[in-house]
């Protein structure tokens, strides 16, 4: 994902946070978020379906009728406070915030589009799921309230943002990269790829991209 898209999402998860009156809260009540904004006219309504109507989806995002569409298993995890349902609804956020058009799927199967589309729109449908995946992750563990991603670990960012670890890890490799990119802080070489060029400056070779002292 380029910079500039990166940073628009991250943006974008701190407006809404903002619009919503919730950004000093954490973990969210994804509750109080879908009655917020329904409130806000983001949303129209939300309705509860039978799991048997969305056997495959987690939730749904229509824009055309402007409708959270949430199964009763996700409902229920939602307001047990699961960090999987926390997750998916945080997605259907982003939709809503980002624009996306159409009837948006929150799925456990990705290789699912829904519908035959032409190619071109596949394309355009999993470029939106990766953004709202991202806002997701933004939404729920904002940057600013991080001070320095790299002395935290993912268990505690789990516990703190109420995350499933799988996400928690993968939110703090993107919080690394931000507070890397913010204070030009180059990434430390893999131990392997350090051993291997400090080796070959030992035998000699011209080899300016490390010193000892960069050893990780």
């Amino acid at each position: 994902m380029a910079i500039h898209e990166v940073e628009d999402l991250e943006s974008a998860a701190d407006a809404t946070r903002a619009k919503l009156g919730l950004w000093g809260q954490t973990p969210l009540d994804m509750m109080t978020i879908i009655v917020k904004m329904k409130h806000l006219g983001m949303i129209k309504n939300y309705r509860r379906v039978r799991d048997g109507d969305m056997p495959h989806d987690e939730a749904t995002y229509d824009s055309i009728d402007q409708i959270l569409i949430i199964p009763d298993r996700t409902f229920a995890a939602m307001n047990r406070g699961e960090s999987r349902a926390q997750m998916t609804i945080a997605e259907e956020v982003g939709h809503v915030a980002l624009g996306h058009q159409g009837v948006r799927h929150r799925t456990t199967d990705e290789s699912r589009t829904g519908r035959p589309d032409p190619e071109k729109l596949v394309k355009e449908i999993r470029r939106e799921e990766a953004h709202a995946r991202r806002f997701a992750a933004a939404f729920l563990a904002p940057r600013a309230f991080v001070d320095d991603p790299r002395k935290l670990s993912a268990e505690e960012l789990a516990d703190h943002f109420n995350l499933s670890l799988t996400a928690a890890r993968i939110r703090k490799e993107e919080l690394e990269k931000l507070y890397r990119r913010k204070h030009d802080i180059k990434r430390p070489l893999p131990q392997g790829v350090f051993t291997f060029l400090k080796d070959a400056k030992k035998k000699g070779f011209d080899v300016k991209s490390i010193d000892d002292e960069d050893e990780p």
